[in-house]
Order: structure tokens, then sequence, then C-alpha cells
């Protein structure tokens, strides 16, 4: 009966939420209007097929037993993932050939060498160190297998690291190591082959069970995600602001330099990346490798949700679940929009970390258990070590990981020494980092000088271990050998980045900031620094660095910083904590793919709780429904944005922001507390699942609390959340199959109606979210080896040539005439004359130019084959269905359209040859040209300091972290450079060194307008207003424009130099047209501008200036003096100004 009432909860919360995020967010819905979706439904019936086939053979080879290996796993894969080439393949069939299927298969096959290898040669590594522990042949493989090759990753990276002491991270270098490993560990590449060829996961269920299909189908999506990802990412840049600026720029700053990053922090991750550069010389086998990551997690979270989920050893032959969870919950993970984004767009570490920290909870996991089992408590201290190394490891990748090891230390607190214990660590915990100041790393606003938090916290620590110390006497001495144990295993991965930034701090200031993210204060160490004492006093700079303004977190629970706000929300008091799990499911705050987590979190975590097994007491069963139901009810205040309307959410809402910190954390705490007590009281510690279950609660209440009052709601800072709730999640879902106390037609309804809800998204979102993807994968030039990658970089990035070669090279000349000379040498020169006649200089721009026009041409008489079938196609319908001809005037007709579509198709291919001829012959002088833009030699390179704001050009920037100072909010800006005299802002700018300013014309666009208004308010500026301020003082004669991709700022300049513009409010509005600005009314309420406000005033300008000057008009708007009518023209400026545009470069003169 508990169930069934559970169950009615369950499913009414789930579909509420569910039915909230698809019609709260549109763009979901949106996804059915895909290009070509009927080339979509056609790959699903081609599947459809397949699979009814090789399900008819599984029967007749088996009706009672499932059998899954190695091979069958890879074998339908890649499968899938011809099936994806071949449709993709189609889908761009109207300009390149159908048979590409083959070769772009053939060319993913060929960079998965290399990360295939990479994985089995870490599985090797790590199954050879513990080759000769009898402890670990015991172990389930579910946990052997992804520890070895943790272990074995860290060893890699070790070598790496070493490698990168000496300057040694070269090929042949490289090429030592991996020699050296793949020796070593001779022993681990037995035991590989040998699993490959022994190990199977048999289920006792029939081929055509819904059970094996179900988790088939899910498995397919997966393959099918996965598929279209490695598409995405067969390109030749990185595309994403993350990859860009970092998650790909340092890797290869790395494999270009041989050598460690300084002041880059732990830079783990990055070396494996980098290990794809040295590879193969090319972007992609970098994505390849970074790929590993999530692959690796996924298989990992499956793997580890089977352990946990995984029935006694005299259970498992009447095993009669109707779902095979940990399939369906680990791909989850994948799915999600925020990995697939992250996995196919914007190359991120954190599906690496994911995988590491999986494996670590999971030593936890294990580690207890052999405690709880009294096995020898040698095994329990070496899989606590092991799971130390494990957790170290983790935050040597990313410092958020912070929450993962106090988590851990909290979860084995409880697990060791009951309530206590965890009450006790927590109290020490929060006495600790308050009185340390640490706080303020996490931005948790919590003041160093909080006397009253700092005792609290030792009175609360110090009463906790002493009820523990009289509840679990005997485990004290184990308890902390077992911490003493943990702690050390979590310094080995760290202590080699501490020491080698120790070392870099000779001289310089130490603390735990510099000793774990290395100096920022020296140049020569390969980090711009920016000595501000060189344009103010030491007093002036004390006065403007104690500046709040822009604080990342105040007192009244907002954050002053525009980037972290835009995730976190703009509400006062703890209203942004409140509604933080709503709005970041529904995306009340940043909407895109990139945050976008689902639904099933919110749908299935808080009811999951209803249907854990309570203690067999009547009172602990109410008591344990009804304090769910009163924290569901707390929950729905957390839809505060959604209902706002609604009184008691109104009212609510203004009572929340009244509260401020660090008050409001407590406040927060409660619904925490009351989940825990009860948890604690009313849930069962008898087997070892039980106990694992209150640990799991325990454990993701910690690292849940943490993540929900210190990372803003960035959704990937705490990454191990999403494994966490989802094995919740399989827990609760696991014990509705394990009741024994309902029928077998309740349980198999529950298991289907679970299915039926998170498949809604599984085979509805996930499958059309790719699918787009898929279809606008582009840079197939690239992709089926038309352009080489520095030719392609070019190519689809025309507008960075010039910036390009501005910032990378001292100068252009010799390498003009280098490529000059090449030119005169190549074949088919007669045909390249169309482009480069012999009167015409071959400067480097010119053959840019001309090679970008080349292309261009061929992908227009691409498009011309498809248009001209369809014109055909579209006559010959007409004939057709026109009455008053005769059947033979029809034939005839007919066959005219047809000769003559054969005479047109037969000229337009002559041409696409002939481009495609020219196009092979240029490609590598090109490819030489341009590679010597973007990595000059060292006596060619253009040293410069460059002041960035934004852009996505980092990654193309030679030395870019030596030479960059970043300001992308513009605080900097306003904090030490600006002034209202232009002049002395460009005097501050040259004393520091600076000789560009490179700016993101969409730097302002996170701006809210409520961000301006509570600026205003408080008396600061907005970064709206800071990116003005900056946009005046390009005014000044001493900021010479170089290149920009936006023509109203070009011709703002021209005017400005010509007088016609006088001041700063007619000059922005000409040049702002990316962002929206705010002025205020007569009132003082906040009126906005909008970008195309202003993109139709510079239309305007430019018309009266072209309508005045005719020829004498600037050059770039000549193009639109043939129009004839303002339409005509709005046209044709279109044409030459698209409505997103990105940068503007500007020197600055001496």
């Amino acid at each position: 009966m508990q169930f069934i009432f559970s169950g009615i909860i369950f499913f009414c919360w789930a579909i509420f939420v569910i039915f909230l995020y698809y019609s709260q967010n549109a763009s979901h819905i949106n996804l059915l209007q895909s290009n070509n979706l009927g080339l979509l439904v056609g790959f699903l019936g081609i599947f459809g097929i397949l699979f009814a086939l090789y399900k008819k053979f599984m029967y007749q080879k088996n009706s009672s037993l499932t059998t899954w290996n190695f091979w069958t796993i890879l074998g339908g894969f890649f499968a899938q993932l011809f099936l994806v080439c071949v449709m993709y393949s189609v889908f761009v069939s109207e300009t390149f050939s159908s048979g590409n299927a083959f070769v772009l298969f053939g060319k993913i096959l060929q960079i998965l060498t290399y990360p295939f290898f990479l994985v089995f040669l870490w599985r090797a590594v790590g199954a050879t160190i513990f080759s000769q522990s009898t402890t670990w042949k015991n172990i389930s493989k579910k946990f052997t297998i992804p520890a070895e090759t943790t272990i074995g990753m860290f060893v890699f990276i070790m070598g790496m690291f070493t490698l990168g002491i000496f300057g040694a991270i070269k090929f042949v270098g490289f090429l030592g190591l991996l020699g050296i490993l793949t020796i070593i560990s001779f022993w681990g590449w037995k035991i590989i082959f040998s699993d490959i060829k022994n190990l199977k996961i048999t289920f006792s269920s029939s081929p055509i069970s819904f059970k094996i299909i179900s988790a088939e189908l899910v498995f397919s999506v997966l393959a099918f995600v996965i598929s279209v990802a490695f598409i995405n990412i067969l390109r030749p840049m990185p595309i994403g602001w993350d990859d860009i600026g970092v998650y790909m720029n340092f890797p290869r700053l790395i494999a270009k330099s041989g050598e460690l990053l300084s002041a880059a922090g732990m830079t783990t991750w990055h070396l494996v990346t980098a290990s794809g550069f040295l590879i193969g010389d090319t972007t992609a086998v970098a994505f390849f490798v970074n790929q590993i990551g999530g692959i690796l997690a996924t298989i990992t979270i499956i793997s580890t949700l089977s352990l946990f989920l995984e029935k006694p050893n005299n259970e498992k032959k009447t095993d009669s679940r109707f779902l095979i969870l940990p399939t369906i919950l680990g791909v989850v993970y994948y799915l999600m929009p925020m990995t697939i984004f992250q996995q196919a767009k914007d190359m991120k570490l954190d599906p690496a970390l994911m995988f590491v920290s999986v494996t670590a909870f999971s030593a936890l996991i294990l580690a207890t258990k052999s405690f709880f089992e009294k096995e020898n408590f040698k095994k329990t201290l070496f899989l606590i070590f092991l799971a130390g190394i494990f957790v170290g490891f983790a935050f040597s990748i990313k410092v958020t990981s912070l929450m993962l090891i106090l988590a851990s230390l909290g979860f084995l607190s409880y697990q060791i020494l009951g309530f206590g214990g965890f009450v006790g660590f927590s109290g020490i915990f929060v006495a600790i980092f308050t009185k340390l100041g640490l706080w303020s790393q996490m931005f948790v606003q919590i003041p160093s000088d909080s006397i009253g938090i700092f005792i609290g916290g030792l009175v609360v620590g110090f009463f906790g271990y002493i009820f523990a110390f009289f509840s679990h006497q005997q485990n004290i001495l184990k308890y902390t050998k077992i911490i003493v144990i943990f702690l050390i295993g979590i310094a080995i991965p760290v202590v080699p980045w501490v020491t080698k930034n120790f070392i870099q701090l000779s001289g310089q200031k130490i603390s735990l900031y510099s000793l774990i993210n290395g100096s920022r204060e020296d140049r020569s160490l390969g980090i711009f620094f920016a000595d501000f004492g060189k344009i103010y006093s030491t007093k002036e700079l004390a006065e403007r660095e104690a500046d709040t303004s822009y604080a990342m977190i105040t007192d009244d629970g907002t954050s002053l910083n525009e980037d972290f706000a835009r995730y976190f929300g703009q509400e006062t008091g703890i209203n942004n904590y409140i509604k933080l799990p709503a709005n970041l499911t529904l995306q009340k705050n940043q909407i895109g793919e990139f945050t976008d987590i689902t639904y099933i979190f919110l749908a299935f975590v808080p009811v999951s709780l209803l249907l854990l097994h309570t203690k067999s007491e009547k009172k602990y069963k109410i008591l344990w429904l009804g304090g769910i139901i009163f924290l569901l009810i707390f929950g729905l205040m957390s839809f505060g944005r959604t209902f706002g309307e609604i009184g008691i959410f109104a009212t609510m809402t203004n009572i929340l922001g009244t509260i401020s910190l660090p008050v409001g954390y407590g406040i927060l705490l409660i619904p925490i507390i009351l989940m825990l007590l009860l948890a604690h009281f009313c849930l069962p510690k008898e087997t070892i699942t039980q106990k694992n279950i209150l640990g799991l609660i325990f454990f993701l209440a910690f690292y849940g609390f943490l993540f929900w009052i210190s990372a803003f709601g960035v959704v990937w800072y705490g990454i191990l959340i999403y494994f966490l709730m989802l094995a919740l999640i399989g827990f609760g879902i696991e014990n509705i199959n394990d009741s024994e106390n309902d029928s077998s037609g309740m349980k198999q309804l529950y298991a289907l109606g679970f299915f039926v809800l998170i498949g809604l998204y599984i085979f509805g979102s996930a499958i059309l979210h790719s699918y787009k993807n898929l279809t606008t994968a582009g840079y197939n030039e690239y992709k089926f080896g038309q352009l080489s990658q520095n030719s392609a970089i070019f190519f689809y990035k025309n507008d960075y040539f010039e910036p390009l070669l501005e910032l990378n090279r001292k100068d252009s000349e010799d390498l003009g005439n280098e490529i000059s000379k090449k030119f005169s040498s190549l074949p088919n020169v007669d045909f390249l004359k169309n482009w480069w006649p012999d009167n015409a200089e071959k400067t480097p721009k010119n053959l840019h130019e001309g090679f970008v026009r080349m292309n261009a041409e061929l992908q227009f008489y691409g498009y011309q084959i498809s248009a001209l079938k369809n014109y055909a196609d579209e006559s010959i319908t007409k004939i057709r269905e026109n009455s008053q001809l005769s059947i033979q005037q029809k034939r005839s007709e007919i066959q005219n359209i047809q000769t003559q579509l054969d005479e047109n198709l037969k000229k337009v291919r002559a041409i696409i040859e002939q481009l495609r001829a020219g196009i092979a012959t240029m490609n590598p002088l090109m490819d030489t040209m341009y590679a010597k833009i973007l990595s000059p030699e060292k006596t060619e390179e253009n040293d410069a300091p460059i002041y960035r704001i934004g852009t996505f050009f980092t990654y193309f920037i030679n030395n870019n972290r030596v030479r960059f100072y970043d300001d992308s909010l513009l605080i900097s800006f306003q904090k030490y450079f600006y002034d209202e005299n232009s002049n002395i802002t460009i005097d501050r700018l040259q004393k520091m060194g600076f000789k560009y300013l490179l700016i993101d014309l969409n730097a302002a666009t996170i701006d809210k307008k409520i961000s301006n208004e509570m600026a205003r308010k408080a008396g600061r500026k907005s970064l709206t207003d800071r990116y003005e301020n900056l946009l005046k003082t390009v005014r000044n004669p001493k900021l010479e424009l170089a290149s920009t991709d936006n023509l109203c700022l070009r011709f703002a300049i021209d005017e400005l130099k010509n007088g016609n513009i006088t001041n700063d409010e007619d000059f922005l509005k000409i040049v702002g047209t990316n962002y929206t600005s705010y002025k205020a009314d007569e009132n003082g309420n906040l009126q906005a501008i909008a970008p195309t406000e202003k993109r139709s005033a510079c239309i305007k300008a430019v018309y009266e200036h072209i309508t005045k000057n005719g020829t004498k008009s600037y050059s770039y708007f000549l193009p639109t003096l043939k129009a004839k009518t303002q339409e005509e023209f709005n046209q044709i400026f279109t044409q030459l100004f698209p409505n997103q545009t990105w940068f503007a470069l500007f020197k600055i003169i001496e």
C-alpha cells in the first residue's frame, strides 16, 4: 500500500515537472521543425528494419538467454556510426557526393585509432600495477576496470608531467613515453585480451523481452548521439568560448612549446589532450582524445550503477526486474544537452572529471563495504588510499573538486562514526574554512571575521565528535587511520603540481592560491603580468583594489559579476538559491543547450526518496512519507519564477528577498538537515545496500549543498551531482522491483510508467537534439578532404585573416615575397590566372581573397546542380499537368528539358572539376602561408601585448598567454584604466605596454535590464556602461582601427576622422549595433534601445552618406551605388553587413 500511495505522488510530481519543462521552453518543441526531418524518419525506418533482423537472429540463436560481449557492443556502435555517416552524406549530397559516407567513416576510424590505443594502454598499465594483488582479484570487474584505467591515466599524465619538466613534450619524447608504458604493461595487455575474449554480460531473459529491447534501444540512442558528436568534432578548429580560450588552447600551447604551462593551475587533463596534437598535429585528433572523457564517464556510470544495484549472488538466478536500470540511467548523463554540447561543440574537461569522480566514489563505497563486513582492515585501508588518489586526481583536473574532497570526508565520517561523526566533521569544517578565510575561494559570503560562525562550528564539531566517541568508540582509531590514509592519497596527485608552482614562486609571496595556480607575476614564466604600479602609487592602487563594486557575491545574495549573474539570477536575499533547482531545469536564467540538464533530475530525484524502504515499524513509514511530502511542498517554492504572479509565491519572494547572507545559508540548511534526520532515523541500516543508500544520501546532501551555495548555478561546476542523483533514482526504482508486497503486474506497471516518462526525453528530445546538431555540423570541405586544416580555418573564418596577419607576424612583406615565388612554379597556372592575373601583386591578402573566392565559387556551383535538377523537375511537373498539350507534345517538351538539363549539368560539373583541380593545386601553397601566419617562426613572431576584451581569437593568436591581458567583463578597464579624458586612458594603456586593443563587439550582450537598474541604484557601472565607456575611448585618434567585421563601426570611425561625428551620443548610436543599451527617461526609468534600432540608425546614416557623396563614398560601400531605391540599398547593405558581427582590432599608436 505504501508503494501505491508513493507511486501516485511519484508520477504526479514527475508529470508536473515534465509538463513545465516542455511548456516553459519552446526550444524543445521547435526541434520538430529541424531541417529535412524526413531524412531522420528514413534513417529510423532503416534502423528499425535492421534491429528487427538482429532480434530475429538473436532469438533463433537462443530464445531464453541474452548475452552481450565486447564485440557485440563495439560492432553495434560502429554499425550505428556508419549509418549516421550515410545519413549525413545524404544530407549534404546536394554539394558533395553521397559516396563520401565511406570517406567520412574511414576518416573517423583512422582518427579513433589513437584514442582507442590510449584507453587500452591506460587499462594495461593499471592492470599491470594491480596484477599481483590477490585482494584485487576478488573485487568485481565493474570496479576494477574503471579503477585500472584511472590509475593508468594517472601514470600516463605523470609521465607527460615529467617530460614537461624537461621541456620534452615533443613527438620523439612522447613516442618514447608510449613505448616505455607499452613495454612495462605487457602483463596488462594479456589481461585485456583475456577480458575481451571471456567477459560477457548475460541475462536470463529472452532477446525479445521488454527488458532487453528497452536497454538495447537506449544504447542505440547513445550510439547515435556519440556518432553525431564524432561527425561534429571532425572540424579544423575549436568553436566554443571555453575550448578556444582554455581547453584546446592550453593543450595546443603545451604541444607547441613542449613545456608545462605556468600560472595555469594544475593542467592535468590538458596533458592528455595535448597528446592529440602531438600524434596527429591536427585539432581533430585532439578533439577525439578529449572525447575519451565523456565516453569513459558514461561506461563507468553504467558499470558503477550496475555494481550498486546488482542482486546478491543467491538472488541473481531469480532476478525478475523489468528494466536494466544501470544502462537506462547511465546513458542519461551523455544524453543531457549540457554533455552533448561539451562533447560535440565546446570541448571541456568536465566529462573526464566525471569519469574520475565516479571512480573515486565507487572506491569509497567499496572501502566502506569492506569496513562494514569486517574484512581484513588492510583491504579497507588499501581501498581508502586508492579512493584518496582518485579524489586528489579529480582535484588536479579541476579545483571545483574541492566539493568532492569535503563530501568524501563527510561521507566517511558518517559511515564510520554515524550521525555524530558527520555533525562533528561538518562543524570543524565550517570553523576551519571561516577562520582561514577559505569561503571566499568558493564564493560563499561568510567573512573570515565571523567569530560567531567560527565558535559555533567548533562547538557543534566538538559535541558531534564527543557523541561519536561514546556511540562508536570501537571505530575511533580506525576512523583516524582512514582519514589520514585518505588525505595522503589525495596529496599524491597534487604534490607534483604544488612542487612545480612552489619552485616557480621563488622570491614571491606564497599563498594557497599561488601554490595551486602558480605565479602570475612574471611574464618570463609564460603569463602576461599587469603591473599596475606603473600607473598608480601604492596608496592609489590600494584604494582601487579595495573597490568591491564588482564582488562575486554580496550580503544581499546577488552577484555583481554579470557573467555569474546570468546563470545565478538577479533576485535578492536567498531567492536565487531557493529557486535554483527549477530555474536550472526550466532554464529561467541562462537559456541554451550548454546549460540544459533535462527534466529528469527534478522530476525523479525528490520523489525517488518516497520509494525507499523504511524501517518496518509503522511510525517510521508515516514519518518518512510525511516528511518527504513536506519537503516536496517546500520544494514548490523553487518554482517562484514560474508562478510568480500567484499571491503566495509573490509573498514568499518578498519575504525571502529580505534575508541576507550568511544568515540565509542557515535557512537553506533547514530542509537539508530535516532530510538527513529523516533518513538517519527512518531508513534501515541492516544490509550493505541499505547502508550504501544512507551514505549516498549524506554524500549527496553535503556535496549538493556546497554546489548549491557556491557554484552560482553553473551546471557543470558540480559535475558529480548528476551521477549521485541518478544513483538515488536507481535505488528508488529498484526498491519497487524488490518489493515483496506488490504483485508482478504492479511492478511492471511502475517500471513501464517510469520508462515512458524518462523515454520521452531519451527517444524524443535527445534524438531530435542530436539530429539538429548533425544538420548544422558544417565544415564539410574539411570533413571530406577538400581543404587542409589551415586552409579550412581561413575559409570558414575569412574575416580573421587580416587581424591574425597583423597580430601574429611582425611583417607580412617577407611572407608575400616567399609565397609569390612559389606561386609562379605551380602547375595549372593558366587556370589560376582567373583569380590572380599576372599584373596582380601576389600579396598574402590577395592570395587569401582569391582562394576564398575560388572555394566560394565551388560551393555556388555545387548548389547549382541541385537548383538545376529542382527547376527541371518543376518544369516537367507543370508540363505533365498541362491538359492542353497532347501526349506527344508532352514527351517532346520533357525530352527538351532533359536534354537541356544534361547539357547544363555537364557544363557545371566541368567547372566544378576545374575548380577542384585549382583548389587542389593551391591548397599546399595556401596551407604553407596560413601555417606561417598561425605559427610563425621565432624571428617572425609579433610579441606585442594585447588588451583583450573577449572575442573568439585566443586559440589562433600566437603565444597568447604571454601577450594577453584578459578583461572580458571590462572590470579592470573601468577600475584601472578608464578616464573621461580618453588621453589619460590611452596613456595608462601605453604605460602598461599594450600595443593592441582587441574588442568583442558582443561583450555587453550578456547584460540585462535588471542588472543595469540595480547598478544605477547602487551608484556603480553596469557592464553596458563599462562597454560604452570603452566605445567612447576608441574615438581617440591614438587608437587606429586595424580590422573589424562591423561596417557600422568602420563607417563611424571614418566619419569621426572627417569631422562628421562630433559627440559620443551620435557615435554610440551608430556603432552599438550588437547590444541593447539603456537610457533613463524623464521619470528615471530605464528604456531599452534595441540593436535593431541602432542598426537602422546606421543604415540611415550610410544611405545619406552614399546619396551625398556618390562614387566618392568610402570604398567598402561602393557596391551599394547600384541601388536605385532605399529598399534595394537595404538588401545590398544586408549582404555587406550581416546582423551578427564579432570583433574590432585597434592599434595603440605611440
